[in-house]
């Protein structure tokens, strides 16, 4: 049995559109990064296919979350008791200055800030927005991104200290998640998240946005 590639999307490491920025910019590739918001006509213009064939995200459930992307450098796995040795150890990742949580001000003001710039990029670019569950309300993991096999506070979401200042911005900007209306709606107290979502797909050629369970 054979099927038509051009009717499936395609969700890679390359369509990470805001993880690329930094660095691409920092080489002095600011074509490559424009490419990539327009749609990386360079992967599907070719086969032929649409801008929608491209699922752009930051974050997904084998990584970083959000938060963490901007807080750690590093992996911190050590609670997976594999020595720190598993998970993906090209992370794009930077800590702005600190290594994990501070009270510093001026860092948390920019880790603030490029949250706002990462979760913009995503659905400024041509093609479909995957937004992880939780980035919205700054889930953070605490620098472990293979969070898999732990069942606890590491993976688990934590209602009462979502970012309320990010969850305002977003809904402001009309960028609200499913995850973020149960966050407003629930109380405090802890849900266990979902296993992700695998081989997703969008059902329409409209922009629909994919929410992506975490680990």
């Amino acid at each position: 049995m054979t099927f038509s590639t051009a009717i499936f999307a395609v969700w890679t490491g390359v369509s990470r559109v805001a993880g690329l920025a930094r660095e691409i910019l920092a080489a002095g590739r600011a074509g490559e990064l424009a490419t990539r918001v327009s749609g990386s006509a360079d992967l599907y213009g070719s086969r032929p296919r649409r801008p929608y064939a491209s699922i752009n995200f930051v974050t997904a459930h084998d990584g970083f979350t959000l938060p963490d992307l901007l807080s750690y450098n590093q992996t911190h796995n050590d609670a997976n008791g594999e020595g720190n040795r598993d998970g993906e150890s090209h992370n794009r990742s930077w800590n702005c200055g600190v290594e994990g949580p501070t009270d510093d001000l001026a860092v948390l003001t920019l880790r603030a800030r490029q949250q706002r710039n990462l979760l913009a990029a995503p659905f400024l670019s041509q093609g479909v927005p995957m937004l992880l569950s939780g980035d919205e309300v700054g889930r953070s993991q605490g620098g472990n991104n293979n969070a898999y096999c732990q069942d606890n506070e590491i993976s688990w979401f934590d209602w009462a200290h979502r970012d309320e200042e990010l969850l305002a911005r977003l809904r402001a900007g009309g960028l609200t998640s499913a995850s973020a209306a149960a966050a407003s709606a629930s109380g405090s107290g802890r849900v266990n998240s979902s296993p992700p979502m695998r081989g997703t797909t969008p059902s329409s050629r409209t922009a629909s946005v994919i929410i992506a369970a975490a680990s």
